[in-house]
């Protein structure tokens, strides 16, 4: 079983994205499945959560996206609830006391589900964020899979799904990088292709690292993808082809002012050609005057 956490600030958005076609353009790919909540669609659900939340908590939404190994097949909706309240329960949330749905989706070849939590409890009481969050609910998945006999998923079978996304998403980073016009452009067009981009940067702002992450798939290193997948690589591309897009713009244009000067030229020329003949025709009227 593979996890991926996120946090957000609004419920609404969250729930768009479960109950949504999503990047796969699939309308009834979402199937509301458990949690403890009275609401069955993103309206009234979000109307739930916004109840209890708090004002001043800005990222109240805690989200969990939990995926079987494909040996598993396609798990029951009474086992996906046991699997749901007992991580949630390992996390430090109480399934009783803070309001969650559980989503599945059948877009992907992978059983998973999108889990959406209030991280306020029913007492307004909020659940604070704790260190190594991410390996807490790994082995929480380690244990999950133990307890019900599903097949494990350590750390090399992490890397192994994650490495059979890599033809994938090397696809679409050199099909998006030829036609991106910036490096946000680029970004955007990952995400609405259904890889998101995660950045690293050092304390003066420079990149220094990728993650891609597919729904429901553990992130992929630029450097998994290869050396030329790397961040600074990928932007030394970008850079090449903004320049090689800008070269034929730029010699049409100095061609265009190279023509105008010519064409200044030869008029100036030929104004003086003419300036010169009529001289030489009064310098000649006088002449036959004076004789």
């Amino acid at each position: 079983m593979i996890v991926k956490i996120s946090k957000g600030s609004g419920f609404r958005a969250a729930l768009d994205y479960d109950f949504g076609p999503g990047k796969s353009g699939k309308p009834h790919r979402a199937e509301l499945i458990g949690g403890n909540m009275a609401g069955t669609d993103v309206k009234s659900l979000a109307a739930e959560f916004e109840a209890v939340s708090r004002d001043d908590v800005k990222k109240p939404v805690l989200r969990f996206a939990l995926s079987a190994a494909h040996e598993d097949g396609k798990l029951s909706d009474e086992r996906w609830n046991e699997v749901a309240r007992d991580f949630l329960t390992d996390q430090g949330l109480d399934p009783d006391k803070h309001q969650w749905c559980a989503v599945r989706h059948t877009d992907r070849e992978h059983d998973h589900i999108h889990i959406t939590v209030n991280r306020v409890d029913l007492d307004r009481h909020l659940a604070r964020e704790q260190i190594g969050d991410y390996r807490r609910a790994v082995q929480s998945c380690r244990a999950i899979e133990t307890k019900y006999g599903l097949h494990q998923c350590g750390r090399g079978q992490e890397k192994q799904a994650s490495a059979g996304l890599i033809a994938e998403i090397r696809g679409k980073v050199d099909k998006h990088l030829d036609s991106a016009k910036n490096w946000s452009d680029f970004k955007n067009r990952m995400k609405a292709d259904g890889i998101e981009i995660k950045e690293f940067r050092n304390r003066d702002g420079v990149l220094t690292g990728l993650k891609f992450q597919a729904d429901g798939h553990a992130p992929v290193k630029g450097s998994e993808l290869g050396r030329e997948y790397s961040a600074r690589n990928l932007l030394s591309q970008l850079n090449d082809r903004q320049a090689q897009q800008a070269a034929p713009t730029a010699t049409a244009a100095a061609a265009t002012v190279i023509s105008g000067a010519g064409k200044l030229a030869r008029d100036l020329m030929k104004q003086q050609q003419q300036q010169d003949q009529q001289q030489k025709h009064k310098k000649q009227r006088n002449q036959e005057v004076e004789m």
